[in-house]
């Protein structure tokens, strides 16, 4: 009898804890027993994988893990779609998302989403609490944070959802563009058994991921265009990565902070006789052509509004000031009392920038010795998370993006870039 691998006990243990995370912490007071059906349903599927473990039966693991992952979906899904119209319901959507949506519509409308008010769109997010749990004006009713290729593409998906369903939410495109490429993440890389099942199910229910999933939160978004233009990098496919990249970079600001480490990593590439020099070429022109379609009309549209919104809200440089709030530095500052409101202004720029850039040259030295997309997305993650840190806000799902990132570095190490040791015949 074969020996029984331990590492996929170590799913068989995720598995259970998984599952009651994501109901229990959801649902418990609201709807006790659908929760504890669900329940009931993961120790059945938990024990029908170890199971597999032990007779050593690959197709019943993967059947119970599959079941696992697709049931929890769809129980979740049905949820959100039901509390769209139910306030009752603990799954209602993010401001943010509900934003999105009602820039798409003033778009569609031939209205600039970046210079409009959304007090009528989003009339029961009109006052929010503080961190010293006071009501204040939401400011987000008069900026808007998120970049145009997030409003065009919810447009696009809404035009396509509406009329066959009749409504339309956020989070279908979300979900829908984020499972799809995990699941051509999966086909692509191949990987040993608990190392892949690993990553699908901390990859999807990460606890500090997941339920900014459900809210609607763009991370999701923007993780799968990062993770699509990856898989692309690695298949040499280099032009339609390109396309990837300048879509993923008019999508969310975070990911500027991927391009030092892209640049290098697609030198390094050059140098080492991966992809010649025209080819090169053609790909940053590509990926800047996409960046400036994408993001320049609305600059042309009103350059003051398109800047306000976009960059000085979210340092805290516009007239109206984006709250401290999160657990980062600016809130430490606050209860120290360094800074008097949570709504005063604070030069936090000047501290990011005496800490990032010294990083930066260390990261880039560091990812240099082995350039490979392990080490870049590592980088990436260090990067981003200490300026984050030192921000004037510092939300929770920016752990779960971050921790998203280096579960991929985790799962990309299995053949430390695979795409090194190939043989590469060049092409213009």
């Amino acid at each position: 009898m074969k020996e029984i691998n331990y590492r996929l006990l170590l799913i068989a243990a995720v598995i259970p804890m998984l599952g009651y995370h994501t109901t229990a912490v959801f649902f418990r007071d609201q709807h006790p027993a659908a929760t504890n059906v669900w329940l009931f349903v993961v120790v059945f599927l938990t024990l029908g994988y170890i199971l597999g473990v032990i007779a050593n039966q690959r197709s019943l693991r993967w059947a119970a893990l599959i079941t696992f992952i697709y049931s929890i979906c769809v129980f979740f899904m049905a949820s959100v779609i039901i509390a769209r119209w139910d306030e009752n319901q603990p799954l209602l959507p993010h401001d943010g998302a509900m934003q999105i949506e009602a820039a798409a519509w003033e778009l569609r409308e031939g209205r600039n989403p970046y210079a409009v008010n959304y007090a009528p769109s989003l009339a029961s997010f009109v006052q929010i609490n503080n961190l010293a749990g006071k009501a204040i004006h939401n400011p987000v009713l008069n900026h808007l944070v998120y970049l145009p290729f997030h409003i065009i593409l919810t447009l696009a998906a809404r035009d396509l959802v509406y009329p066959w369903l009749g409504w339309f939410d956020l989070r279908l495109l979300h979900w829908g563009v984020f499972f799809s490429v995990l699941i051509v993440a999966h086909f692509s890389r191949p990987q040993p058994e608990w190392r892949q099942q690993l990553w699908l199910l901390l990859g999807i229910f990460n606890p500090l991921f997941f339920p900014y999933l459900l809210e609607g939160r763009g991370d999701a978004l923007v993780f799968a265009l990062l993770l699509l233009g990856f898989l692309l990098l690695s298949r040499r496919s280099f032009i339609p990565a390109a396309v990837i990249f300048g879509l993923a970079f008019a999508t969310r600001q975070t990911v500027w902070f991927l391009f030092p480490f892209l640049s290098l990593y697609m030198i390094g590439l050059h140098r080492r006789g991966e992809i010649t020099r025209l080819l090169l070429k053609k790909c940053a022109l590509v990926f800047t052509l996409i960046f400036l379609a994408i993001m320049l009309p609305f600059f042309l549209w009103s350059p003051r509004d398109f800047v306000d919104d976009t960059l000085l809200y979210t340092i805290g440089a516009s007239t109206v000031r984006y709250p401290i709030n999160g657990f980062g530095l600016g809130t430490q500052l606050v209860t120290l009392g360094l800074i008097p409101s949570l709504s005063s202004y604070f030069p936090f720029w000047a501290i990011q920038l005496a800490v990032i850039i010294p990083l930066l040259i260390l990261l880039l030295r560091w990812q240099k010795r082995v350039n490979t997309l392990e080490r870049m997305l590592l980088a990436y993650a260090v990067w981003l998370f200490t300026f984050w840190i030192l921000s004037r806000f510092f939300h929770e799902n920016y752990l779960g993006y971050i921790t998203e990132l280096l579960l991929l570095a985790w799962w990309w190490s299995a053949d430390l870039d695979r795409q090194v040791t190939q043989p590469y015949e060049p092409s213009d």
